[in-house]
């Protein structure tokens, strides 16, 4: 097996991460591996949001943590139970050494056929990014996790950059040096993911 089947097989997510910061040329390399990624139409249509600032994380994870505990809430969940998950995921954040939020840019405001269907065109094709972004990040020797919690509170994150309605934030990925291996998982054999004819 070549290197490059071994680290895409190897590839785990990293919610644990050590206090050494990223060299800049690392970030950029996988951010520039991001950007390179294929999107439907040639569109293009994400927006890295790169965070390394202490406290400009903490401003961030105020807002997000309050709104994240109120859709907890509101699902059903305890509110002692829905703040002890926040504060959990807000611990994983803060100790990430890099944040970055990837964006999607709609230009579709329209929710006819053809405007549902290119809205998801934009969504799968800032899937591409964050997937090359996560093998880029391996590739580095870094960690690294994809969370969705911008999705429940994505007008907490819009007014934290300043980006305009026409983003959507997609995903918020944590960036570091692992502080020790990252566990294992199980994926399901091909053989039940598969069809062929």
């Amino acid at each position: 097996m070549d290197d490059f089947y071994k680290m895409v097989f190897s590839r785990r997510s990293c919610r644990s991460f050590n206090e050494s910061p990223v060299p800049e040329e690392k970030l950029f390399r996988i951010l520039e591996a991001a950007n390179a990624a294929p999107s439907a139409h040639n569109a293009q249509p994400w927006h890295f949001y790169v965070i390394i600032g202490e406290k400009s994380k903490r401003t961030l994870f105020e807002g997000a943590g309050k709104a994240y505990v109120s859709d907890l809430m509101d699902s059903g969940m305890p509110e002692d139970e829905a703040q002890k998950r926040a504060d959990e995921s807000k611990r994983f954040f803060l100790a990430a050494p890099v944040l970055i939020i990837v964006f999607v840019e709609h230009i579709y405001g329209a929710r006819d056929k053809r405007g549902t269907i290119e809205r998801a065109l934009r969504e799968e094709s800032a899937a591409a990014a964050i997937a090359q972004l996560l093998l880029a990040a391996e590739y580095e020797e870094l960690g690294a996790c994809w969370y969705c919690m911008p999705r429940y509170c994505p007008n907490v994150f819009r007014d934290f950059t300043g980006l305009g309605e026409a983003y959507e934030p997609m995903a918020l990925i944590t960036l570091g040096y692992s502080a020790g291996e990252p566990k294992r998982r199980e994926k399901s054999p091909l053989s039940e993911k598969m069809s062929v004819i």
